[in-house]
């Protein structure tokens, strides 16, 4: 089924190009069947064989040579055979273009295609997703599923070249022929082993490989961890131990098809000798059609040892192709199905209500949140507290719109947000996380990264309202200095301020804070909490946060305990839930 799949997504990417490349590959095969059949009278011509009888294609190519009023000459038919081998050149060259483009464009698409399904998928499907697996199907598996275009028109090339072959051996010596045949297919069956054998070591080589990508990614992110307790040689250990585990398995897939390759090259040269021996055995002379034969059953043997040299090669490919087209498969079942292109923000004037919200991871009935009600008002700003667990990021997913509630609806104004309108309201949202998720480019890109040239002087504004405008003419190149892996060359408390400076630079309608201020010191956090009163009655604020402290200025308090969501004096805390729970962070 994988490879039938694979057969289906090519024909659907680019069919004109595709059917172009297999009439370039019937083309060049046709003109060396043809250079293999003007042999058998260009060989008599020179004088190889003398006495025999005229042979059956030299008297259709006096025919042909009559009709077109040429005499059959060794001049006439060396220039024949020489234009058919420059035709063949001429061709060859062709379909190694169109070959070549139609295997990098189907890597191009089968990357691009599965890159969108994975980021218009469901938030709740992408959570689950890990970063090294990713990285390995959008690197690795797709350059591998790739080169199984060019291993397909290798093998359709081989079976095209060797029916040519066996057409014109049949035509010479059909019974002799079908003796060879039969002979061959009995060594060809036993080598059918390797190739499945190819299979199930390429299905290990893939998953070790996966496992590699997924290790190296969990060591990158931890490298802080594993260099403060000293514990660079147990990682270095890990990652060996699994490198090994790849290097074996490759290495067992290619003793595998070194191991098929010696058989089918020992079995070609026992049969060819043979075939030499039955063939001066059978004529007391050496006539143009047994020496023809030979020259097409040496060239034959070749061609069906790069035939089953590509079956091997489709089967190293599958094991990659089919965790390829399951992530992909996945990821379009998961989708979102929003609108594609520009849609005009979602107008937010009145207020964001959540009526009765739960929700359910999908696959768990346990519910994260039940039965919420909130009322937030445009232009005002409400703090949320509760302890580590509680649900306040996923009660911000619903919010936001990267979530759907199980129950319960979440209204704009008044009306659902479902459908096409999440997306029209993620345009008027900006989200800084706790996590801060900055990349190894330049400070400007990190601040508008979805702008293809942005306006510097919006970058300026944006952080200097985020408090990091002189850390940034600080540092060595101000807007286009690097800032590492994960913002490595800022501290914590930069990095948040360049994350804020990033919702900020959106010029959002809402604005999401989970724990965004958390590494900051009490006179930097006391800065950006009078830069977030500004932004009111603009913009409205959702905070989450851990200290009461960093809430002291919002409109409204609110606790999350036990699934639930309670509003709560700032003042002085009720003795109803809620109330240990704000002691406890004070």
């Amino acid at each position: 089924m994988s490879f039938l799949s694979f057969i289906r997504i090519l024909w659907a990417y680019r069919p004109g190009l595709l059917l172009t490349n297999i009439a370039l590959l019937i083309a060049r095969t046709l003109t060396e069947g043809l250079g293999l059949v003007l042999l058998i009278p260009l060989l008599g011509l020179v004088g190889v064989a003398s006495g025999g009888e005229r042979s059956w294609f030299t008297g259709i190519l006096q025919t042909t040579f009559d009709k077109v009023g040429v005499d059959l000459s060794l001049r006439s038919v060396l220039v024949v055979f020489v234009g058919l081998m420059v035709l063949r050149a001429v061709i060859g060259y062709s379909y190694n273009t169109v070959s070549a483009r139609l295997q990098f464009g189907f890597l191009h698409e089968l990357r691009s295609s599965t890159h969108r399904a994975v980021t218009r998928a469901s938030w709740p499907f992408l959570a689950k997703l890990d970063g090294g697996v990713l990285n390995h199907s959008l690197s690795i598996q797709t350059e591998n599923a790739a080169y199984g275009v060019n291993a397909l028109a290798r093998l359709a090339s081989s079976i095209f070249a060797v029916a040519i072959s066996l057409l014109a051996a049949l035509a010479i010596d059909a019974r002799f022929t079908l003796i060879v045949m039969g002979l061959a297919l009995i060594v060809a069956l036993p080598i059918l082993a390797f190739d499945f054998r190819a299979y199930r070591l390429s299905e290990r080589s893939a998953s070790v490989l996966e496992d590699l990508f997924k290790r190296f990614r969990h060591q990158l992110d931890d490298l802080k961890a594993i260099k403060s307790a000293a514990g660079e040689e147990q990682a270095d250990a890990r990652f060996d131990d699994l490198s090994q585990q790849y290097v074996n398995a490759v290495l067992q897939r290619s003793y595998n098809g070194a191991q098929a390759g010696l058989l089918h090259d020992m079995a070609a040269v026992f049969m060819l000798a043979a075939l030499i021996w039955v063939v001066s055995s059978y004529e007391q002379t050496l006539n143009v059609e047994p020496i023809a034969l030979i020259i097409i059953f040496a060239r034959l043997f070749p061609r069906a040892g790069e035939l089953q040299r590509s079956v091997r090669d489709l089967f190293a490919i599958l094991p990659g192709w089919q965790r390829l087209h399951s992530l992909k498969t996945s990821a379009d079942a998961n989708s979102e199905n929003l609108p594609v292109g520009f849609v005009k923000p979602l107008s937010f004037n009145a207020s964001l209500c959540l009526e009765n919200v739960s929700y359910a991871y999908p696959g768990s009935d346990i519910k994260v949140l039940q039965d919420i009600s909130l009322d937030l008002l445009a232009g005002s700003a409400i703090g949320i507290v509760g302890l580590s667990g509680a649900g306040k990021t996923t009660l911000l997913d619903l919010m936001s719109g990267l979530l759907l509630p199980s129950e319960g609806r979440v209204l704009v104004d008044g009306k659902p947000l479902d459908g096409s309108g999440r997306k029209a309201w993620r345009q008027t949202v900006a989200y800084v996380l706790q996590d801060t998720q900055l990349v190894n480019e330049s400070v400007r890109f990190n601040i508008a990264p979805f702008e293809i040239t942005p306006d510097d002087t919006d970058i300026w504004a944006a952080l200097e309202k985020a408090g990091a405008s002189q850390n940034v003419r600080d540092l060595p190149d101000g807007l286009d200095t690097l800032l590492g892996d994960r913002g490595s060359r800022l501290s914590r408390g930069q990095r948040q301020r360049i994350s804020l400076a990033r919702a900020l630079f959106l010029k959002p309608s809402i604005l999401f804070l989970d724990e965004a201020t958390s590494a900051l010191n009490p006179a930097d956090e006391a800065e950006i909490v009078k830069t977030l009163r500004a932004l009111r009655p603009h913009t409205t604020i959702v905070v989450v946060a851990h200290r009461l402290s960093s809430l002291a200025w919002t409109d409204l308090l609110y606790t999350l305990e036990h699934d639930r969501l309670s509003a709560q004096p700032k003042s002085k805390p009720n003795t109803q839930i809620g109330s240990r729970l704000i002691r406890e962070m004070e």
